[in-house]
């Protein structure tokens, strides 16, 4: 893993933020890796509120960013934009913090498709709990999306909260994945990446 963005320190336990503000991430792999599934173990200490702008834009989460190809160039330096990538999996943490409920921004540019799943999760401060998104290569072309949670402890979900499909020629094919806690401090205790094969 390596730290892209923000200051983490070690402990025990894991990788922790050491300040809440916008986009800490750890990234995993490089950018040839397509098709995986990726399982993070968290623990989510606190959050700061959503607010409209600054510094949450209503949005406090901690996700798992798919195919992300590294910083597209800006001006700016280093460059920090953070997109183009496959996909940006969130899971917004609702108000009074004791539950998330996911979406999914395609790409995360200008075009901003997104799936928003209809149900919440629960989300205990202190508990460990898990994250999974999937990303997978359609037989079409295109990009199949998928992401969960529970309760570290508990059974894994046998379905997915929400999905998103990329239709063929409009996702980025291939990049690295990244654990993406904004405005959130969270301690990151385990990460799995397995390559996934197409979906039916």
């Amino acid at each position: 893993a390596q730290v892209v963005d923000g200051e983490w320190r070690l402990t025990p336990d894991g990788a922790r933020t050491v300040t809440r503000w916008y986009d800490r991430v750890l990234a995993v792999g490089d950018g040839a890796w397509t098709d995986y599934e990726a399982t993070v173990l968290l623990t989510l200490h606190a959050f700061t509120p959503a607010q409209r702008g600054p510094p949450t834009y209503g949005v406090p989460h901690v996700g798992i960013g798919l195919r992300w190809s590294g910083h597209t160039e800006d001006g700016l330096q280093p460059s920090r934009q953070w997109y183009p990538l496959g996909a940006a999996t969130e899971f917004l943490i609702q108000p009074g913090g004791e539950a998330g409920r996911w979406r999914i921004l395609a790409d995360g540019g200008e075009r901003y498709v997104q799936a928003r799943a209809r149900e919440t999760r629960p989300i205990v401060s202190g508990q460990r709990f898990w994250l999974k998104a999937r990303v997978s290569t359609r037989p079409d072309g295109g990009s199949l999306y998928q992401v969960r949670q529970w309760v570290d402890g508990e059974p894994e979900p046998t379905t997915w909260s929400v999905e998103n499909v990329e239709a063929p020629g409009t996702d980025v094919p291939a990049g690295s994945m990244l654990v993406v806690p904004h405005n959130t401090d969270v301690t990151v205790l385990e990460i799995h990446v397995e390559p996934v094969g197409s979906p039916e």
